[in-house]
């Protein structure tokens, strides 16, 4: 368990560091005074923390109590991190934001493929980098949420807000049963990510059948074309997403309700347009994350 706390904080943290020098290239052959100062200083940073963090492993301060406690804590930041940057306006945020998510999602996939293939079973680990399967249908097929108008797999915990990978493998398992958690029927109510979707790629109207299944069906090429144009991610539809929002007390019982019942569902659509708008404005980014030209 804590080789895998630490390898989830080594990548948590050299991806960012990667993403900063990045940032810093491209501010520099832009001639912005301003991004590359920034952009610098936000390098210093990551690096001097990546290097503290590989001193305390090599250290072995890691295996002690408080250092196991530190390092569960830095992880628990990080994904609050994530949500944070998802709600905010600019686009390296975003990009922030999910680049994160894919690489702990490929991280967690390659370590339990390593585990099967050492019981003696093939194993593959499917994530954004390479896969074999479609992840989405297969995360839906396993019991792990519902696809949602946008396309994306809608979960119970995170609405959207989640990176999927998986591992196929012939070692015997218990299959899990596809799940109701209403989010269908909420979609068709609500219909907020088709209204505020930037390249009108979501469609407005009823499921349709595409290719022997009844679902959305997302039109690919304006919503890539869009990505194209901008330059990087867009993520308006899981930014507006009603099932989006942080998981407080208040929203968990939203959650519970709108999985029970149908008029939950249209009652709390509604009230999520009064309270966040029909056309929810993203709030400013933190400051070690804007990145303007």
């Amino acid at each position: 368990m804590l080789s895998v706390l630490i390898s989830l904080a080594a990548l948590g943290l050299t991806g960012p560091a990667l993403i900063a020098l990045s940032f810093l290239a491209s501010s520099i052959w832009e001639r912005e005074a301003k991004a590359t100062t920034f952009a610098a200083l936000q390098s210093a940073a990551m690096l001097i923390l990546v290097l503290v963090f590989f001193l305390l492993l090599r250290g072995g301060f890691f295996e002690t109590a408080v250092g196991a406690i530190i390092l569960i804590a830095g992880i628990a930041v990080g994904a609050v991190a994530e949500f944070i940057l998802l709600r905010r306006s600019g686009a390296n945020p975003r990009a922030l934001e999910g680049t994160g998510g894919v690489i702990v999602g490929a991280v967690i996939a390659n370590q339990v493929a390593g585990y099967v293939a050492n019981l003696g079973y093939s194993a593959t680990a499917n994530h954004l980098s390479r896969y074999d399967c479609l992840l989405v249908p297969l995360a839906v097929d396993a019991g792990m949420g519902e696809m949602g108008r946008l396309g994306y797999l809608m979960t119970r915990e995170f609405g959207p807000r989640q990176r999927l990978s998986a591992v196929t493998t012939d070692l015997p398992l218990i299959p899990d049963e596809p799940v109701d958690i209403g989010v269908e029927n909420f979609c068709r109510i609500c219909r907020k990510c088709a209204v505020c979707c930037p390249s009108r790629s979501i469609p407005e109207g009823d499921p349709e059948e595409v290719n022997g299944s009844l679902r959305w069906k997302l039109n690919e090429m304006t919503c890539f074309g869009y990505w194209g144009k901008v330059g990087t991610d867009c993520n308006v539809c899981m930014r507006v997403c009603p099932w989006s929002h942080a998981r407080t007390f208040p929203h968990r019982m939203i959650v519970w309700m709108v999985a029970r019942n149908r008029l939950a569902r249209r009652l709390f659509s509604t009230m999520d347009d009064i309270f966040y708008g029909r056309r929810p404005r993203p709030k400013d980014p933190p400051a070690w994350a804007g990145f303007r030209r």
